[in-house]
């Protein structure tokens, strides 16, 4: 089910998988079409930390349930 996924981009060729996925989420340095499509937007750019960023906030999220 693509409610169940969780898609990280930063192009506009990523917005149609941005709006598809349960959780759309992008770079901090991701073209603006891409950051309005997306449902969060990091704060660490691409190669710069962002898939680690993502990983901290999913299993801090996890704990809080």
């Amino acid at each position: 089910d693509l409610e169940q996924i969780a898609f990280v981009g930063n192009d506009i060729n990523d917005v149609d998988c941005l709006q598809a996925a349960g959780l759309g989420v992008v770079v901090a340095d991701a073209y603006p079409v891409a950051a309005d499509a997306a449902d969060l937007v990091l704060t660490k750019n691409g190669g710069q930390g962002a898939v680690r960023e993502l990983a901290d906030r999913l299993l801090a999220a996890r704990q809080d349930v």
